[in-house]
């Protein structure tokens, strides 16, 4: 069986010819057991959960992963201002330097996925999604934060840089919903139903 074969299979049979392998190579070395085991045992369960993990064999599984990478960066982006809203100013840092960290994550993560059979929409618009708050948590809030502890809450200036920020939010978030329902759509993950 060629490695190409392996990869075209489904994760599960992946696994399991993994685990066959592994189990007759015990089976031909005996005395070697807890060589093999100590040896083997960690890269066989990494190299199994890096396939399961970054593999995205299926719409569904691509359409996952592109989506959680901009919902965890999103999330991240409203506990920010939530925990701001509320006044505390020394949570909501901490949280910007959390969401700055999984912007920079999320956003490497997409940069290193490839387009899903030649469609690479749905994922550069989520590149794109994710780009925006990264440098919204690395700029524009880290100047906000500055401002709050000078003591200055308002300006003419952040009015209007927030106003851009906010509108553009609202044109990125639809290009991305926009692909998302057209990715579904086109590999049958959605219900007729919506339009």
């Amino acid at each position: 069986m060629t490695i190409v074969t392996v990869v075209t299979l489904s994760r599960v049979t992946f696994v399991t010819i993994i685990l066959q392998l592994k189990i007759f190579s015990l089976i031909l070395y005996p005395n070697q057991l807890k060589i093999i085991c100590m040896k083997n045992l960690s890269l066989l369960f990494g190299t199994a959960l890096l396939f399961l993990l970054g593999a995205c064999s299926t719409p569904g599984d691509y359409n996952v992963a592109v989506m959680d990478e901009t919902v965890k960066v999103e999330k991240s982006a409203r506990n920010v201002e939530k925990l701001l809203k509320e006044g505390n100013l020394d949570a909501a840092q901490i949280s910007l330097k959390e969401g700055q960290e999984i912007a920079k994550a999320s956003l490497g993560k997409l940069e290193r996925m490839s387009a899903f059979r030649d469609d690479d929409l749905l994922r550069q618009a989520a590149i794109n999604f994710v780009a925006f708050y990264d440098r919204l948590f690395t700029s524009e809030y880290q100047e906000a934060f500055d401002l709050l502890k000078a003591g200055i809450t308002y300006t003419e200036d952040r009015v209007e840089v927030m106003e851009d920020i906010y509108k553009l939010e609202i044109e990125l978030r639809q290009q991305l919903m926009n692909e998302h329902i057209a990715f579904i759509k086109k590999y049958g993950l959605i219900a007729a139903g919506i339009n």
